[in-house]
């Protein structure tokens, strides 16, 4: 089942998405229900990939156009002439090499104008002798770029982004611009999959690679998976908001922290879970995206930046935590939640309602046979199958053993109401996702 994205959830990831591009954040949101029905994307874990790619490629809404400002002392550092460079007309020595090559000057006002078309040339499908390069920058959530990414988009969309590149921005086009990127790349498969390598690879390399270290940003892009799989398993539920990264120094624990067992990790899982953050699962002492998870969490609620590593802020933090008696604050959708809501994100609740409809039918229907062959006992000639019934049972009167029946019923549906209601609570509580 896939869920919707809320405003608050865009304003807790994205502090200043709506700072470049006013209404950004509310186009967004007003678009997802119906872009995610037009593209048949019915997976939480999709959309989760999806947002995850944008925060990356936009910045959280801070860089929806390319910045192509260059100086040309920073283009040849971009863009360095190499030994035996098979495209040295489009790189560059030096800051006058540059010049030289864009045919431009120290101070000349088309500057930026021409160095992009030179650099970008024919590659993406840029025409040469043309403005394809600076015209066709990139743009929007899943960053555009180049003649023939527009063309594409376009054709999916069938929007003219050839003839208005701008539009790419556009707060109510922007997220089926995205989606209809992530589409055209193929990267829909690898993000059911929980691939973030495959995602990222053909979003940003455009194939398939077998090294991270090939992709641009490919860590930020972990991160933010992480924030937004965490974001979207709590919606309507446990509030907590992961913090912006930021680099904080590895101690206790030496990497890589992957599979491996640590007392140290147990312990941080376990307190954690005393302090509300019960989606940590296993107190096993194993590292994984459900510990780093809640770690994220804690510093978001703690208002602690740094990554979801166990480091000193953390273990500081949580010792401070502890000593103020710091419980995990629960959304009041969450604490309000009904059966049917529970039912939305716990499963297991279906077959433990059912049981208990089964019970309760039970219960009902003894009841109301024990009645029928009480009477029977006056009336002789209603049902006949009844008394029948009797004479082939023991000494005790029919009506009792359905009154027997009817107890056992009636039990089996009072533990299945509890085991329901012991699930509803759990949710309400934050112990169940």
């Amino acid at each position: 089942m896939t869920t919707t994205i809320t405003l608050a959830m865009m304003k807790r990831l994205w502090p200043n998405g709506n700072s470049k591009v006013p209404g950004l954040m509310e186009g967004i949101v007003a678009s997802v229900p119906s872009v995610l029905k037009k593209y048949s994307i019915k997976d939480d874990l999709v959309v989760a990939h999806a947002m995850a790619q944008f925060s990356h490629e936009c910045n959280g809404g801070l860089e929806m156009v390319e910045n192509v400002h260059y100086t040309a002392k920073r283009a040849a550092e971009v863009w360095p002439l190499m030994p035996n460079d098979k495209n040295a007309a489009r790189h560059f020595a030096n800051a006058d090499d540059c010049y030289a090559k864009c045919k431009s000057f120290p101070g000349d006002p088309d500057f930026v104008k021409k160095l992009i078309n030179l650099a970008y040339g024919t590659r993406m499908g840029n025409r040469s002798g043309t403005n394809d390069g600076y015209l066709y920058i990139g743009r929007g959530l899943a960053q555009t770029t180049g003649h023939d990414g527009y063309k594409a988009l376009g054709d999916k969309m069938g929007y003219d982004f050839l003839s208005k590149p701008e539009d790419v921005i556009k707060p109510s086009l922007a997220f089926e611009c995205g989606i209809a990127d992530l589409v055209i790349c193929g990267c829909i498969p690898y993000a059911l999959a929980d691939n973030i390598l495959g995602v990222s690879a053909l979003l940003n390399v455009g194939h398939l690679v077998k090294s991270s270290k090939a992709i641009v940003g490919y860590s930020d892009r972990v991160v933010w998976l992480k924030r937004w799989k965490a974001e979207l398993a709590i919606i309507g539920g446990l509030v907590s908001d992961p913090p912006t990264p930021k680099k904080a120094a590895m101690v206790t624990i030496a990497e890589p922290l992957h599979d491996e067992e640590s007392e140290t990790i147990k312990s941080i899982q376990t307190r954690l879970d005393k302090m509300g953050y019960h989606e940590v699962g296993m107190l096993d002492g194993k590292w994984g995206g459900k510990t780093a998870g809640v770690i994220a969490a804690f510093k978001n609620d703690r208002k602690i930046e740094g990554e979801p590593v166990i480091d000193k802020v953390l273990t500081d933090e949580m010792d401070k935590s502890e000593a103020e008696g710091f419980k995990r604050a629960i959304a009041p959708e969450r604490a309000e939640a009904t059966e049917a809501t529970v039912a939305a994100k716990v499963p297991e609740i279906i077959p433990v309602k059912r049981s208990r409809f089964a019970a309760f039918t039970g219960f009902i229907g003894s009841i109301f046979l024990a009645i029928i062959n009480a009477l029977a006992d006056y009336f002789k000639d209603a049902l006949a199958w009844v008394i029948e019934l009797k004479q082939y049972a023991s000494d005790a009167p029919a009506w009792v053993w359905f009154i027997l029946a009817a107890v056992a019923a009636g039990g089996m549906a009072f533990a299945a109401s509890r085991g329901a209601n012991g699930i509803v609570e759990a949710f309400r509580k934050g112990e169940r996702a």
